[in-house]
């Protein structure tokens, strides 16, 4: 039997696509009222030192999410595996959102960073 965990983990780039469209409906679930007055403000420059600090929270939430939606879609399944470098850098971000925010969604990362460390 050959050995098949060489190669690169297929379900790396659905699983962040998943994580990242769950993160946005939970954001905009939670923050709809700060999007809508965001929108409301005419969205140009509204989020700067002298905004209200929900709405750069709820900014940054919202563009989190499509950055890992955007980094699923950067690993397809037929895609050559990723650095070692590059999933280390992944790790300590998924361990320090962890440390900063234990009870938050940084959780959902690690099986897939563990992939990444693991086979790439």
């Amino acid at each position: 039997m050959a050995n098949e965990s060489k190669g690169p983990i297929p379900w790396a780039g659905p699983a962040l696509i998943c994580i990242g469209v769950l993160h946005t409906v939970v954001m905009v679930a939670l923050f709809h009222q700060t999007y809508i007055e965001i929108l409301s403000a005419g969205m140009w420059n509204t989020i700067h030192e002298s905004a209200q600090p929900m709405w750069a929270a709820a900014a940054w939430t919202l563009i989190f999410g499509f950055m890992l939606i955007f980094a699923g879609l950067l690993l397809p399944k037929n895609r050559t595996p990723v650095s070692k470098p590059a999933a280390v850098c992944f790790l300590l971000i998924i361990a320090f959102g962890i440390v900063l925010m234990p009870t938050g969604g940084f959780w959902l990362g690690l099986p897939v960073v563990a992939g990444l460390l693991i086979r790439g």
